[in-house]
This record gives C-alpha cells, structure tokens and sequence, in this order.
C-alpha cells in the first residue's frame, strides 16, 4: 500500500513536467518556423539600361567587367538621375533567385582631387 500512496503523490509532479516539456517543444517549434529577413547586398556600378522593372549596372569585381541585372518595383527607393550612363549605388536583396534592388541612389561624380584654394586678400601691387 505504501508504494501505491507514493505513486499517486508523484502524478501531479510527473503531469506538470510533462506540460512543461510540451510547452517547450511547441515554442522551440515555433522559433523554427519564423523567416529570417533576407539579407541586403549593396554594390556600385555605372547604368547600362533601364527598362520598366529591370536596371542593368555594369560594375568591376575584381577587375573585371560584370554586368548585374536588377528588379525594380513599388517599393524600390529611387532618388537622383537614374539613366544610362549615371554611376549609381544598389542596395538589393536576393528572392526566388532574383535580385530585387530596394534602393537606387545616383552617386555623384568622383572628384578630380582637392579643391584649389583661392585668397581672399587684395593683391598688393608693389612698383
């Protein structure tokens, strides 16, 4: 009688860790299923075209010529001139095996070096 006393008074503890542990699996199982975001590539070329939802930029990886080809959409943040010809920085994702840009930005001309310092002082004129 004693052992039959005993295991009624482990059921409640062996029914409490046996909810614990499935509340567990569940919330592990959970956490699996969550999407992670896709990362995001940048990179910097020069426009080759662009026609309605697609920009192509050719770019130099390690010093060859590339051309990269990008979907454009709704949601694509564009700002500058985006034409041919215009060098531009691509932010994009990759979905589905297409690279899907997220912002376009027209980079602006690399500068020719440092600016010329030009004097504020009066040329004095000594004769």
């Amino acid at each position: 009688m004693d052992f039959q006393r005993a295991l009624k008074a482990e059921r409640p503890r062996t029914v409490f860790l046996s909810g614990v542990l499935l509340i567990s699996l569940a919330l592990t199982a959970l956490a699996a299923q969550k999407t992670p975001k896709p990362a995001t590539h940048s990179t910097k070329g020069t426009i080759a075209s662009v026609n309605g939802d697609t920009m192509v930029i050719n770019q130099i990886v390690r010093g060859k010529a590339q051309q990269l080809t990008v979907t454009l959409n709704s949601e694509t943040q564009r700002s500058g001139d985006l034409t041919a010809g215009h060098p531009v920085t691509v932010q994009y994702r990759e979905e589905n095996q297409q690279k899907i840009a997220t912002a376009v930005r027209e980079s602006g001309a690399k500068a020719a070096g440092k600016p010329v310092r030009v004097s504020t002082k009066p040329i004095s004129s000594k004769s």
